[in-house]
């Protein structure tokens, strides 16, 4: 028996069509060989690390809510 879906986890998507649409589009992207590979947790820490920063950047760009 599967458990069912919980109705609003934090950072879920919408629905489970917008879930699904994502995995139809890795999919595809898996396919036509849009991916990348890593040689090295080297590697694999750099993608991290810029994923990090562009983060921080874009964060850095929203307005602030006054608390």
């Amino acid at each position: 028996m599967t458990k069912p879906l919980p109705t609003s986890p934090p950072n879920s998507y919408e629905t489970l069509d917008e879930l699904k649409r994502l995995l139809a589009e890795a999919d595809d992207d898996f396919a036509n060989g849009r991916y990348r590979t890593f040689q090295n947790e080297e590697e694999l820490h750099e993608l991290f690390e810029d994923i990090k920063r562009r983060g921080c950047a874009r964060l850095d760009e929203e307005p602030r809510q006054s608390g």
